[in-house]
């Protein structure tokens, strides 16, 4: 993977690549625990520390940037990694971990580990206290680690790559030192941490005779840039609005950046403790210290680093954003969200509003617009080149229970829960209704057969066919309990409906939709509601269904979690795409057939890519999903929530595009 892809990860246990600047590529990993990142030098590998399985194992993995693949797995650490880093060539990999030791007391351990052999080549054991953060200069000669002797006391101790210590304490500081960095250019070290502590209130046991402690608040930020081989301050800068948490150089060496969090105290009688309110981010000259950018925001930062070759740098927050700045104005140009972790893509607009659940989504032919259905029976489209809501729809009564589009976009049919069962037609473009069909309870489906043809399943199996050239019932037939209905509409039937003066329909020995069974079975129906061919294909019941435009194919999701392909001449199974995990609940298939989507009831959402049989994309989502969609030209698939979210997918990089949410 090339220079400017972004690597970030949930603590809980998954790591993610993608690209600052779109293109292909992308990919996601389960794992333990994760508590730090770091690319090397060509960005070739990722490698991440973790906390491990067990509090007092840790470990490291090297990670293939491209593919996603563990290229290695070192173990040795006695506690959780906490601080990971490259050398300057790309050879090496140290990492510095946490050793609690059976006194209580918390040392440190550092390790130097040969990527090529993958044999440790140092260890040791800083006894003095844990190691908060470790850098490497830019020759290779000299590793810095923030060693926290205690609570009001911290040094910063240099190394070289053998392990030998060549200076204990280069700086003392009276607080915590939380981030040290070394200049891309050599020479100068960057010191980050709280400017002092004040003593807080005093923790007791209740009955005011067991322990005691002291609470120790954190107040102000202070930047320190001294010289790496004497220690000398060149500079700091101490008017942060709280304790400096993040610093790092641009790769030319003519910027610093340096995160603050801005925090608050909550008390109780016999505790205090620190909420972030907000953060601070600063660019700085390296050589001066002079200021060149400052800005507080009202939501938290977390790390920082700059974007290669442009004048930008990200940052990342617990909101679940990674934020790209442009570094000379100061300006959020693009903002990632992810939801669980999920890989992100820059492309990133403002949000907009949603004010319910959607209950359906469909594009325009266009592709630049996006419509969805409310079920609280609103209407909204979305101009999708610059994310900017086009129509807001709210002159509807009641709730809609369910929704379909017609394949030319043109109709909307949505069932609406009433006192009066009935299923309004409307034209898309005006949001006219041009009908209101009666029906005997409320439908629980609506699949529109082709432009001209509307099918409308009820609970207890009764499905309609009405013709939408005068929206008259044609047909009716029973297709049992608890079924799915799909479309089988074609290029070949484009045009093709029911023949209204004679009652008797185009090409009546053509499928027009089919039907998924509790018992496992499929059926095929005609324009008359008469049945083409049946057949239980396996023992799971099948609760959603797909079959290709190209008619040669179909696809089912049963209640055990699988989702298989099938052929239609001969009713067997082509391929596994999934054996299992929660029933799936909605399956979606792009219109060229090549891309698959399928949401299960542990809230998932996965992609597939038909032609090579692989999984693209897996999200765990917060709440039911409502809907899917794919555009026309299958580049996108959206995602409707019941958490009043839209997502939206590109299929050629999986990748999260934007967040449509209130």
């Amino acid at each position: 993977m090339a220079l400017g892809s972004i690597a970030h990860y949930v603590q809980r246990g998954g790591i993610y690549v993608c690209k600052v600047g779109g293109g292909q590529g992308g990919w996601g990993r389960d794992c333990e625990p994760v508590l730090a990142l770091a690319f090397s030098p060509d960005s070739r590998l990722v490698a991440s520390a973790h906390a491990g399985l067990r509090p007092e194992y840790g470990l490291v993995k090297v990670w293939d940037a491209g593919s996603g693949r563990v290229v290695r797995t070192f173990l040795g650490h006695h506690g959780p990694v906490r601080s990971v880093c490259f050398s300057a060539d790309g050879r090496s990999i140290v990492s510095a971990g946490v050793w609690t030791r059976s006194s209580g007391r918390s040392h440190g351990e550092i390790a130097i580990w040969d990527v090529a052999s993958g044999r440790r080549s140092v260890a040791l054991e800083e006894k003095d206290g844990a190691i908060a953060s470790l850098t490497v200069s830019a020759d290779d000669q000299v590793l810095a680690g923030a060693v926290r002797v205690n609570d009001l006391g911290s040094v910063t101790r240099l190394w070289n790559m053998a392990g030998r210590v060549l200076s204990r304490s280069l700086t003392k500081h009276p607080t915590r030192i939380n981030e040290v960095a070394f200049s891309t250019k050599g020479g100068r070290l960057a010191i980050g941490g709280p400017l002092d502590a004040v003593p807080g209130r005093i923790a007791s046991s209740f009955d005011g005779v067991g322990f005691r402690a002291t609470d120790y608040r954190w107040r102000g930020g202070n930047l320190t840039v001294v010289d790496a081989e004497t220690g000398k301050p060149l500079w700091n800068k101490r008017d942060f609005k709280g304790p400096v948490t993040a610093v790092a150089f641009s790769p030319d060496g003519r910027r610093l950046a340096a995160l603050a969090e801005i925090i608050d105290w909550k008390h109780l009688p016999r505790q205090s403790w620190p909420v972030t309110v907000g953060a601070e981010w600063r660019i700085i000259d390296p050589e001066s210290g002079h200021s060149l950018l400052t800005q507080a925001c009202d939501f938290s930062l977390d790390a920082v680093a700059f974007v290669p070759g442009r004048p930008e740098f990200i940052t990342c927050s617990a909101d679940n954003s990674i934020r790209i700045w442009d570094s000379s104005t100061g300006r959020i140009t693009r903002t990632l969200k992810k939801a669980h972790g999920l890989r992100t893509s820059p492309t990133f607009q403002p949000t907009i509003l949603h004010t319910n659940w959607p209950i359906a989504l469909a594009f325009q032919p266009d592709r630049r617009t996006l419509v969805s259905v409310r079920r609280d029976a609103g209407l909204q489209s979305w101009d999708l080149g610059n994310c900017e809501e086009t129509r807001r729809g709210d002159d509807c009564s009641g709730t809609f229970n369910s929704a379909a589009f017609s394949p030319d976009a043109r109709l909307l049919a949505a069932s609406k829960d009433s006192s009066t069962s009935e299923v309004e037609v409307r034209l898309l473009q005006s949001g006219e209704v041009r009908a209101t069909l009666k029906t005997p309870e409320t439908a629980t489906d609506l699949v529109f057969l082709s432009p001209q043809a509307l099918l409308i399943g009820f609970a207890g199996g009764r499905t309609e066919l009405f013709d939408m050239a005068d929206f008259s019932r044609v047909h009716l037939c029973d297709a049992g309990e608890k079924v799915c209905y799909t479309s089988c509409w074609s290029d070949h039937l484009r045009g093709a409906g029911f023949d209204s003066a004679s009652d008797t329909p185009h090409r009546p020995s053509v499928p027009v939709f089919a039907t998924g069974h509790p018992d496992g079975s499929v059926r095929f129906w005609d324009w008359n509601g008469r049945i083409l061919s049946e057949r239980k294909i396996q023992a799971a019941g099948i609760d959603a269904l797909a079959v290709s435009r190209q008619g040669d194919s179909f696809y089912t999701g049963d209640e055990l979690g699988a989702v298989k392909s099938w052929a239609v001449a001969s009713m067997r199974t082509r391929s596994t795409l999934r054996s299992g995990g929660g029933r799936i609940s909605d399956i979606c298939l792009s219109t060229n057939g090549r891309f698959l989507a399928a949401a299960d009831a542990r809230n998932i959402v996965t992609l597939w890519d038909t032609v090579e049989k692989r999984e693209l994309l897996k999200v765990q989502l917060d709440l039911r999903v409502g809907s899917l969609a794919f555009s026309a030209d299958a580049s996108m698939l959206a995602v409707g929530c019941w958490n009043n979210e839209i997502m939206l997918f590109e299929t050629g990089e999986p990748a999260l595009l934007n967040v449509l949410a209130r």
